[in-house]
């Protein structure tokens, strides 16, 4: 190899680990590779892996579930899924949005282009749920991001990031975390930092809540 080639490879190398780096994602974060997406999460919740149904049909997904906090009632979820290719990006896009709109209780907040590792296009929508009157008092106030991402292939990836309004406050640092790791096609996560296998979801393709933090 000419010296000229092994400078070549050594910058490639430092390129490599610095767009590694400059994820800056905690320590303690763990990854999942799933069908043509990979996503990172806190090392200490809950997951599980499986088939939900979404308008497209069932399809496979990730979901992890973390501490609630003192009293709250719904614990922090995490859910990615891959929609595969039944429908464009701006037709999942439209249908989300719609969602929104003729759900009882929900409202959007805010929807911004996003930059995700190898899409071809992402948007990120906030939005508020307030259960119907018809539910009863005491039932919490939830606050979460849909996140849709076009893979190479055209694959549709949604990630669905929820909480109750307490708990998002604490969580935003971890959402953003979360949100931020996720890498579609060529371009998912071959960390070695990689979650152990997740066990088959239930029925509901949810997993049991991590404990609830002691404070």
């Amino acid at each position: 190899m000419s010296r000229r080639s092994s400078v070549l490879v050594g910058l490639a190398g430092v390129a490599t680990l610095l767009a590694a780096c400059s994820r800056g994602l905690p320590s303690d974060f763990v990854v999942y590779r799933g069908e043509a997406f990979s996503v990172a999460y806190p090392g200490d919740w809950k997951g599980c892996h499986g088939r939900v149904p979404l308008a497209s049909g069932e399809v496979p997904a990730v979901e992890v579930s973390g501490p609630a906090g003192r009293e709250q009632v719904v614990p922090p979820i995490i859910q990615v899924a891959n929609e595969g290719t039944t429908r464009k990006f701006d037709h999942a896009l439209n249908f989300h949005r719609v969602l929104l709109q003729v759900n009882p209780g929900y409202k959007q907040l805010a929807e911004e282009d996003v930059d995700v590792s190898g899409a071809r296009k992402a948007v990120r929508i906030e939005f508020e749920q307030r259960f119907p009157l018809s539910v009863g008092p005491g039932q919490p106030q939830l606050h979460g991001i849909n996140l849709l991402a076009e893979a190479p292939d055209g694959s549709v990836i949604s990630v669905l990031a929820s909480a109750t309004v307490t708990d998002f406050e604490r969580l935003t640092e971890t959402f953003d975390d979360v949100l931020r790791s996720l890498a579609v096609g060529s371009e998912i996560d071959q960390s070695s930092r990689v979650s152990a296998d997740l066990p088959a979801c239930s029925t509901q393709a949810s997993p049991q809540p991590s404990p609830s933090p002691s404070g």
